[in-house]
Parts: C-alpha cells; sequence; structure tokens
C-alpha cells in the first residue's frame, strides 16, 4: 500500500521541520530482546500522540499509540530510511485513523492532504489552462512559505505507474521545493 497523499505531505513537512526532535522526544525501547535496530520505539510521556486534522470545516482531534504495523520487523507503510525516525508513520498512522484505515490513503487527492494538514485552502492548476503568468503565481507562493505539489494525472488504469519521457511517474505526486527559470535553445 503506498500513500502518494501522506509521502507528499511528509516530504513536504520534512523540508519544512529542521528537526523534529525539537516537536517530539523519540528514543527506543527494548523489548523481547530485539536490537535497538529491530525494536519498537515510543514517544515518551505519554505513549501516545495527539495530532489535528481538518475535516469538514473544523479540527479533529486524533490521538495514536506507538504501536506500528511492521512485518518481519519492517514498517509496512511510510518510513524513514533513517531507521529511528518514526514521526511520518505516526503522523501516517493518524491520517489512516482520521481517514477509517489505511487503504483508504491509497490514491487521493493532494489538495484535499494540504486542506487536511494545514485547514487552509489549496488551489488547484490544470497546467494546460494554466495561467500565462503561472511561474511568478509559482515563485510567490514559495517566498510566501506555501506547500506546493505537483502530479500527473492518469486517463488509464493502463497510464499508471507509467514513465514519463522525463522520468516522471504518472498517478505519483511532487513536491515543490524550488522553481528557477531556465532559457536555452536546447530545450
Amino acid at each position: 500500500l503506498s500513500s502518494c497523499r501522506s509521502v507528499i505531505l511528509r516530504a513536504f513537512f520534512s523540508s519544512y521541520i529542521n528537526n523534529i526532535n525539537n516537536i517530539y522526544h523519540i528514543e527506543p525501547l527494548k523489548q523481547n530482546g530485539l536490537s535497538s535496530a529491530h525494536s519498537f520505539f515510543h514517544i515518551c510521556c505519554p505513549v501516545v500522540v495527539p495530532l489535528q486534522f481538518w475535516q469538514f470545516g473544523e479540527w479533529v482531534d486524533v490521538v495514536v499509540d506507538d504501536r506500528l504495523p511492521t512485518k518481519d520487523g519492517e514498517l509496512l507503510f511510510v518510513h524513514s530510511a533513517e531507521g529511528s525516525e518514526f514521526w511520518s508513520a505516526l503522523l501516517e498512522k493518524a491520517y489512516a485513523k482520521v481517514n477509517g484505515c489505511y487503504e483508504a490513503l491509497s490514491g487521493g487527492s493532494t489538495t484535499e492532504g494540504f486542506e487536511d494538514f494545514t485547514g487552509g485552502i489549496a488551489e488547484n492548476y490544470d497546467l494546460k489552462k494554466a495561467p500565462s503568468n503561472m511561474f511568478q503565481i509559482i515563485g510567490k507562493a514559495l517566498a510566501s512559505g506555501a506547500l506546493l505539489g505537483c502530479s500527473i494525472d492518469i486517463t488509464s488504469q493502463a497510464d499508471s505507474e507509467a514513465i514519463t519521457n522525463q522520468k516522471l511517474v504518472k498517478g505519483h505526486a511532487y513536491s515543490l521545493t524550488g522553481a528557477i527559470e531556465v532559457t536555452s535553445d536546447n530545450l
């Protein structure tokens, strides 16, 4: 199961949060003689994580514990390459809870995810019909600290996961963290 919505939001937030340990104190907990690499981790004092999501015009409190779904000692869904960072998996667990289950996170729109996580209003542009000043809109949004994402729509199931000439995957979401204008006769 993969959730572009939660993956892209994790990418956004990780770029805006310098050190997640300043928000949550994370430390290893040895259980059942497992090595620290395979041990469970917990958020200290208490062992629950309170989060909020914007749903139907109001903030909804969601509380999750630190028990994450694993198979053979590995997290099943979103996980960090670091192996000792679990904030993204906890965030995903809470988002799955508010949406009913992990499976409900599969697919979905980036716009909806932005609104759920921030309470803000998301704008959506179809680049085939983009305003002539789209680059300036993007630059201004980035300068103001806005979260930006993009995706390539799929028109059929056969299109899903197809790779474009630019090596982008159709149906996946991408975070936009910067923009530069390039001019060249070779493009």
